[in-house]
Parts: structure tokens; C-alpha cells; sequence
């Protein structure tokens, strides 16, 4: 049988393709692991791995109203004029478990994690914390 543009279509089985997903080997540099094993995810293609988290900061020579404001600084702004507040300092404050707990309660608040998995709890408990502290996820 030929297409209207006189090509043959007998040879390939396009049904196949309608009812099966046939997905690519992923990216390793462009993907991460569904399992969190980060570290055996990328054995044999890096020699290390990284993991960088979001930093919170304290303003300390500026207001913090300049934060809650919503007014745009610039990040030498935010290097001369604030300090750098640790996860573990900021676990310690909001008296949360881990670090996972943070990650969790930092997607929470932004809308990034699915219903079943969010955790408003932890997120409300780590926002208090955070304003209490005048401590800013950035």
C-alpha cells in the first residue's frame, strides 16, 4: 500500500506505537535518581557527586522588612548584608527531625509536591519558625 506521498507503509507495524510507550535509557546528565541513590545512580560517569541545598539566610546589616516586602535586592545585596543560616541550624529552630523534613516542608509551601506527600504540618511548622527567627529561604 503507498501513502499519498508514494511511500510504502506496509513495512512498519504503527500499532504497535498507538498502544505501547517506548521511552529512551535516560540521561544520566540530565536526569536524577527515582530511588535517591544518588551515589550508585552515577557510578562510572562522574568521580563525585554533589548535592547542593537551598540556602536560608539572616539579614544582619539591612532590615528584615526589606525581605517581606517583596524588595528586589541584588545578590551582592544579599552577600554584604546578610549571613548564611545552616539546615542543621535551621532544623534545631524548627524543631524538625531532618533534613528531609525540610526539603519536604520547603516544597510543601511552594505547591511543588503532590497532595498525598505534602506535609502542611511540617511546612507550617517550619514558616513560624523561619519569620520567629527573621530567618529567609532563598
Amino acid at each position: 500500500m503507498a501513502s499519498p506521498l508514494g511511500c510504502s507503509m506496509n513495512s512498519v507495524d504503527y500499532s504497535r506505537h498507538m498502544t505501547e510507550r517506548v521511552l529512551p535509557e535516560p540521561d544520566r546528565y540530565a536526569v536524577c535518581p527515582l530511588d535517591g541513590n544518588i551515589l550508585s545512580f552515577y557510578d562510572g560517569v562522574f568521580e563525585a557527586a554533589y548535592v547542593l541545598l537551598n540556602p536560608f539566610i539572616r539579614p544582619v546589616s539591612i532590615s528584615a522588612d526589606r525581605y517581606v516586602d517583596g524588595v528586589d535586592l541584588s545578590p551582592s545585596d544579599i552577600v554584604r548584608s546578610c549571613e548564611a543560616v545552616s539546615w542543621n541550624d535551621v532544623q534545631e529552630f524548627a524543631g524538625l527531625l531532618s533534613w528531609a523534613e525540610i526539603d519536604v516542608a520547603l516544597k510543601t509551601s511552594i505547591g511543588a509536591m503532590l497532595r498525598e506527600y505534602s506535609r502542611r504540618d511540617l511546612s507550617e511548622k517550619l514558616m513560624t519558625s523561619l519569620k520567629s527567627h527573621q530567618i529567609f529561604p532563598l
